[in-house]
């Protein structure tokens, strides 16, 4: 396929295309909700959160395992929040998120909305319970909000986490869990 250099490359949900979400339950204890309650309020989440801020729509659906050609989240026993900060929707825990002013820098301080809980108030600013992954100097490392979130991330068991497929090749990053 020859590709033009003039033109991006666009993903499926610029094309009319709405991915789909594989939601997988691979909890061993509780999730203290139930598993279609959960993917109601993640699908409100999507559609009345996440999607309006970053123009991607997606169906959540529930599934016992992995669908060819979907996206996917896991739940498992341990949690990775990027953000210690959440909110309800019909009653169920929801992560705080980024904006995309969260990454452009010429931001002035207070100037626009960086997340959704308004609490940042300056572009790449970390709150006190928050963590980011950054690349630098050829490797992952973590950048904390403050030292007890540094303390309480490395007191978690990072087994299987996404963050240790990120140095593997593709081929063993793409395969189903």
């Amino acid at each position: 396929m020859k590709m033009s250099r003039n033109k991006p490359v666009m993903a499926a949900f610029d094309r009319g295309q709405i991915p789909t979400i594989a939601c997988v339950n691979r909890a061993t204890v509780p999730l203290r909700v139930s598993f279609p309650a959960l993917i109601h309020a993640l699908q409100k989440f999507v559609d009345t959160c996440f999607s309006p801020v970053w123009g991607t729509p997606a169906k959540m659906t529930a599934a016992t395992r992995f669908i060819p050609g979907a996206w996917a989240i896991v739940f498992l026993d341990t949690a990775d929040a990027v953000e210690e900060e959440e909110f309800l929707i019909d009653g169920i825990a929801m992560s705080d998120f980024v904006y995309p002013s969260f990454f452009e820098g010429f931001r002035k301080p207070n100037s626009t909305q960086f997340d959704y809980l308004k609490k940042v108030k300056r572009p790449f600013q970390i709150l006190k319970g928050g963590y980011m992954p950054v690349f630098r100097d050829g490797k992952w490392t973590q950048v904390f909000g403050s030292a007890s979130k540094q303390r309480r991330f490395q007191q978690e068991d990072r087994r299987g986490h996404r963050t240790g497929y990120r140095n593997r090749p593709p081929t063993e990053r793409s395969r189903p869990f």
